[in-house]
């Protein structure tokens, strides 16, 4: 079934798929790389060691802090380890920002490919390049990631650090 005229190609059974792909992958993503301490603990000063030693108190975003309802049945369909006590697993809050941040993609991805679509149409040309062959180029790939970092960027100030000043100054 097609989504829109301007992109025929794309499909709403195609969009839906990739929700719900993008979706779990962040829990998978989020839960994976939250267990290493390189990608958890900040980065005080760039060094040229590139497997240094690293030893501090985890942001409160990566703790368990976040109480998640499982019901009864399912809780008890789950191997023993991965059970939860009393029906309740505590979640990290990153794994809620990284949901959050995979259905705004999910969403917005779409339109950031259907405005590269009208802009490739006014000017009457197919792709933006043949480096990647049957796939439009480099930037038909990209097309989404301005909407996404500017979303990334609002989402992060609003939300996970809103009393922290960042810069690059010293």
């Amino acid at each position: 079934t097609p989504l829109i005229k301007l992109s025929p190609k794309k499909t709403w059974e195609g969009f839906l798929g990739a929700f719900v792909t993008t979706v779990i992958f962040s829990l998978w993503a989020g839960w994976l790389m939250s267990m290493f301490e390189h990608m958890i603990c900040p980065q005080e000063e760039l060094t040229v060691q590139p497997f240094d030693l690293v030893d501090c108190k985890p942001d409160p975003i990566f703790v368990p802090s976040y109480p998640l309802y499982i019901p009864s049945s399912l809780n008890a369909a789950l191997p023993k380890p991965l059970q939860a006590p009393d029906d309740h697993l505590l979640v990290m809050p990153f794994i809620a920002h990284s949901v959050a941040l995979a259905v705004f993609a999910s969403i917005a991805a779409p339109f950031g490919g259907f405005f590269a679509s009208g802009f490739k149409r006014a000017f009457k040309i197919k792709d933006f390049g043949d480096l990647i062959p049957g796939h439009g180029g480099i930037t038909d790939r990209m097309d989404c990631q301005i909407i996404m970092s500017v979303f990334v960027a609002v989402y992060r100030t609003t939300f996970i650090s809103p009393a922290k000043q960042t810069s690059v100054a010293r």
